[in-house]
């Protein structure tokens, strides 16, 4: 009987998050500071709720929101347009009383939006990204933000952890430069945290990917060896892209991070590489996931002279996040790696899990 509750439990949960997918009432924002002077703003929004503002369309029926899913290109790159016009008429920082209108607001291109719209069904989160950077007057003292009403209530971050939530439409409450400037020490934290969490638990094909590095060591020295050519690879690629020396689509890397995934699984599964050629394999796949990380560290990469200790403190903070699934992993599993259920039941079965996973991905990245 109890079982037959937890079921339908799990079921009426299932729906009501899917009803709810396109009806959200609170936006997450952030607005960072930098030198009292340089400002970014970033909003996380709705894509489907976002097109339909930008195609004056009303409503939260399935109807009207496969509706915007067939949305033609030309149409979606025409809401996008008129969605930032409306975005540029409602949005603003009050510095010190005086109204400064964020006029260089920017959306995720219109491409990768429609794209976006193409997945499967199932994908139920449609996410798109408002960015807006700019320098504040000298000699200031208090910065508020206020975001437009139809976005909302704001989940407001300033200069992490500041939080608060702000009412639709109203501006926020005052952040006092002088009395929250953030030191050096707070920006690296920050980004230690943000490089940690977007490996824990947020970055799932990484971690899939570590377990893969994991379970094809069976000594100490390999696993070294391993993560070791993976970190230098990774930071390699995430240095030179957010250095601005190159620059390929998220559309075509994360495909490709999918079937680096499998081929590891695979490598594993049947180990018929030699040694050396199954790190070059590490090294190879270690750059692709280094321009992965690279897409979300353009977000919130701090600019200027702060840029490269941004870098430094978020890659720090991805290489604890990889050592922390690590180090879990040995603490289950590291003690009985040579017994025979672990080398010829649990490393085949997770190697096959890890693999069927990552090719729904790649069909899912690819459609």
């Amino acid at each position: 009987m109890w079982k037959c509750k937890t079921v339908l439990a799990c079921i009426g949960l299932v729906y009501s998050t899917l009803g709810l997918t396109h009806n959200f009432e609170v936006s997450k924002a952030s607005l960072v500071i930098w030198d009292n002077q340089q400002y970014r703003v970033q909003v996380d929004l709705d894509l489907i709720e976002l097109l339909q503002i930008g195609a004056n369309l009303d409503g939260d029926s399935a109807a009207l929101i496969e509706q915007v899913r067939k949305m033609p290109l030309r149409e979606v790159r025409q809401a996008r347009n008129n969605a930032i016009n409306q975005l540029v008429q409602h949005s603003y920082l009050i510095v010190d009383h005086n109204i400064i209108a964020l006029s260089n607001i920017d959306l995720t291109e219109s491409e990768m939006m429609h794209t976006y719209l193409q997945r499967p069904t199932q994908n139920t989160e449609f996410r798109a990204l408002m960015m807006a950077k700019g320098e504040l007057p000298a000699n200031i003292n208090q910065v508020q933000l206020q975001l437009p009403a139809f976005l909302g209530k704001i989940d407001l971050v300033i200069n992490q952890p500041i939080k608060q939530l702000v009412a639709a439409g109203e501006p926020s409450v005052a952040y006092d430069l002088a009395y929250h400037q953030q030191s050096l020490l707070e920006l690296c934290l920050n980004y230690i945290i943000q490089g940690f969490e977007h490996v824990v638990p947020l970055g799932i094909d990484h971690i899939l990917f570590v377990l893969l590095l994991f379970l094809c060591a069976t000594t100490l020295r390999t696993l070294v060896l391993n993560v070791t050519f993976f970190t230098i690879a990774h930071s390699f690629t995430l240095s030179l892209a957010a250095l601005g020396w190159i620059q390929i689509a998220p559309t075509i890397i994360e495909p490709l991070i999918a079937l680096s995934i499998i081929l590891l699984a695979v490598h594993v599964l049947f180990k018929k590489h030699h040694p050396s050629i199954q790190r070059l394999m590490i090294f190879a796949f270690g750059l692709l996931h280094g321009l992965g990380f690279a897409s979300v560290f353009s977000e919130i990469a701090a600019p200027g002279e702060q840029l490269v200790w941004s870098l430094l403190a978020f890659n720090l903070g991805v290489e604890a996040g990889q050592l922390t699934v690590i180090g879990l992993a040995a603490l289950v599993c590291w003690h009985w790696r040579h017994r025979s259920i672990y080398v010829h039941r649990v490393v085949p079965i997770c190697s096959s899990i890890i693999a069927l996973t990552a090719c729904y991905w790649l069909v899912e990245r690819l459609l």
